[in-house]
């Protein structure tokens, strides 16, 4: 089941992203290639299309690794807080 993120993830995961977001990116799309190679492998496709220009592709991208790092964060957050209850 997939966590129900939560806004304080949100406004984190958008601040840290728009501070620097080219380097932030890239090191959540390492991630994701670590960590997830089928997802990884999507993203890599959407950026060779032919048929799309760079600003769609760079958008359909930054989505994606914002939503991965969304649940991502939110279910870290999850598990710590049923690891070690307050």
């Amino acid at each position: 089941m997939l966590p129900k993120v939560k806004k304080e993830i949100v406004e984190s995961t958008t601040q840290s992203i728009t501070s620097d977001k080219t380097e932030f990116v890239r090191q959540k799309i390492q991630e994701i290639k670590v960590d997830n190679p089928i997802l990884f492998t999507i993203l890599n496709t959407i950026a060779e299309r032919q048929d799309w220009s760079a600003k769609e592709k760079n958008c359909y991208i930054l989505g994606a690794v914002q939503f991965y790092m969304f649940l991502s964060m939110q279910d870290e957050c999850d598990q710590m807080q049923k690891d070690y209850p307050i």
